[in-house]
């Protein structure tokens, strides 16, 4: 936690939401995590509450993406965001556990802008090519 607290600007707090997740990891807030282990302090992801984003745009599975634009079309948008829980987002969609969890209708383009892992995305310069038809 002290670690990620000097790398994100969003800091983690120590609250009872924060130990109930790691209790029941079996864990405490004095635990030392071995390498390579991954821990989660909290069961959402909210970049307010120290959690951060990494770009895997370019590492999408084609038939992952088919189906989060069909689940943005399907509330009649022209542009929407796609939150997804998956196994790993480059792996085929039927053969991993997935869940779509939402589709924002206002989506955070910023965070594909300067996510804390990944490279930067010009998403805006995308969507304004796809309005306007340029090529």
């Amino acid at each position: 936690i002290q670690k990620k607290n000097i790398e994100n600007q969003n800091k983690i707090i120590i609250n009872e939401k924060v130990l109930l997740t790691l209790k029941r990891q079996r864990m405490d807030e004095h635990y030392v995590v071995p390498p390579n282990v991954r821990v989660f302090l909290q069961e959402n992801s909210r970049l307010a509450e120290g959690g951060t984003t990494a770009d895997r745009t370019d590492e999408i599975h084609p038939e992952l993406q088919r189906l989060a634009i069909r689940s943005v079309r399907s509330v009649k948008l022209d542009l929407g965001g796609v939150d997804v829980i998956c196994d790993d987002i480059a792996r085929n969609p039927n053969e991993q556990n997935v869940a779509f969890l939402e589709v924002n209708g206002h989506p955070s383009l910023n965070i594909h802008h300067e996510p804390n892992q990944g490279k930067s995305q010009n998403v805006t310069k995308e969507i304004l090519r796809d309005i306007f038809d340029i090529q």
